[in-house]
């Protein structure tokens, strides 16, 4: 498997984002991958409509971890 498909198989998952001007990652569900840059929902928000956050503003993109989960969902699992 390529190193490009490996982005889209997070699709569907809680991953963490970076933003190019912040400090501090996020925790987004990604709905998709474009040219454009990432669709995601935050889970904090009251609104779950989809953003698209372009490539330019960020500086990566991860996987979310179990237990980063847990501790930015105050210690709830949804398992």
């Amino acid at each position: 498997m390529s190193e490009k498909q490996m982005p889209e198989r997070w699709v569907g998952r809680e991953v963490m984002v970076a933003r190019a001007t912040s400090t501090e990652a996020e925790l987004v569900n990604l709905e998709g991958i474009n040219d454009w840059g990432v669709v995601c929902t935050y889970k904090e928000a009251e609104v779950s409509e989809p953003v698209l956050i372009p490539w330019g503003s960020l500086s990566w993109v991860r996987l979310a971890v179990q237990e980063e989960v847990q501790a930015l969902n105050g210690g709830d699992s949804d398992e």
